[in-house]
């Protein structure tokens, strides 16, 4: 199964607040973590490891709900950006595709 290539465009100074639903089928996920890795050009700018919890298999989906975020302002910042999300579970590791996206920041 091919991972998911997202593509879109962020207006620098916005506040955005992401929310993640997923299913749980066949066996637990114990301590999922989301890693993300951010980068300008071909450098890497950023990197964060967000902590989900454990979750057994159900057949309602659940939701993650991340803390509040602004993007940052400046022409320091404004451009094409490129990142991999990679969702992590302790027991088996990558429990699903590598998801890639690429963004731009651009002027108010």
């Amino acid at each position: 199964m091919p991972g998911m290539n997202l593509k879109f465009t962020i207006i620098e100074g916005i506040t955005h607040t992401e929310t993640l639903y997923f299913m749980v089928t066949q066996q637990p996920l114990v301590n999922l973590r989301r890693r993300i890795v951010t980068y300008k050009g071909f450098l890497p700018v950023h990197q964060e490891v967000q902590d989900l919890g454990s979750f057994d298999p159900s057949a309602e989906a659940y939701s993650v709900t991340f803390p509040t975020q602004t993007v940052p302002t400046g022409w320091k910042v404004r451009g094409s950006y490129a990142q991999t999300i990679n969702y992590l579970d302790e027991s088996v590791g990558s429990c699903c595709p590598e998801m890639t996206a690429t963004f731009a920041i651009v002027k108010a």
